[in-house]
């Protein structure tokens, strides 16, 4: 499928707060003050509100080349209408994924100092820090994130992609094209789903891509009490997620696909 491309980088994202860096601050809980925690707590969270729970039972799990076989193609699209948490057979490959988790490990490995060469400017969403942000009083994601444009390729604007590790932006570069690759597959069968002419949902959608890299550290003190990600709708009509697997390894490639509805996926 053809997209149409943006001559020019979407403007008037959002922003964000200059705020702590949550790692630095899990690394040293004398940092951990009532006043700073103030920020991150929600009271109003508890237990019940939590995902948990064995998800391949609620989302369906997509099998790709059962999509390009025209034997199993309309069983299995007919699964595109769901919210799927996992994708098996994606087509990128192992190496792809696994070098793209070590340079993000690497990347969060760094100093803080080396972390913040590549920062958040004020008013911009792309950069090392944290998103929509806009006042003292709101509440933190006990989260750092590092946000990039990626697609088109003169989007990118590489004082923001980390030096280091070294092979950080190739590996960028391949895991961006890959994954690029896929969410075309995907909107092409979401095409024939919702009967649209493919040419005619192409001229719907622009060729953008954003990848968001998120690193959330353990809070020792209120685990129960923060959110590494605060629940929101997007705007992306698109959105593969891939868990480093720290806790359960996550093989593939997991989408949301959201229209006023929100589906969990594994984190």
């Amino acid at each position: 499928m053809e997209t149409t491309e943006l001559k020019e980088r979407p403007r008037d994202l959002g922003g964000s707060m200059k705020t702590p860096n949550v790692q630095a601050l899990a690394a040293d809980e004398k940092k951990l003050t009532v006043e700073i925690m103030e920020r991150y707590i929600r009271p109003e969270m508890n237990s019940d509100d939590m995902f948990s729970g064995d998800s391949s039972k609620e989302i369906p799990v997509i099998d790709m080349s059962r999509l390009l076989d025209e034997m199993s193609r309309e069983e299995e699209a007919s699964k595109l209408k769901h919210a799927c948490e996992e994708w098996v057979n994606h087509g990128v490959a192992e190496k792809v994924i696994e070098e793209m988790k070590d340079n993000i490990k690497g990347f969060f490995s760094l100093p803080l100092e080396e972390r913040e060469e590549v920062a958040q400017l004020p008013g911009d969403l792309e950069g090392y820090g944290q998103a929509f942000v806009h006042s003292e009083e709101q509440k933190l994601d006990w989260a750092d994130i590092l946000v990039l444009f990626t697609q088109p390729p003169h989007f990118r604007n590489f004082k923001h992609w980390p030096a280091q590790p070294p092979t950080f932006r190739d590996s960028l570069e391949s895991y961006s094209s890959e994954v690029q690759k896929v969410a075309h597959c995907i909107l092409d069968f979401m095409a024939t789903n919702l009967g649209i002419n493919r040419e005619k949902i192409s001229e719907l959608l622009f060729e953008s891509q954003t990848v968001r890299m998120n690193y959330y550290p353990p809070c020792a003190n209120a685990h129960d009490k923060v959110v590494g990600l605060t629940p929101h709708s997007d705007a992306h009509d698109n959105k593969a997620i891939q868990d480093r697997g720290e806790i359960g390894e996550a093989k593939g490639l997991g989408g949301v696909y959201e229209d006023k509805k929100r589906a969990s996926t594994r984190s």
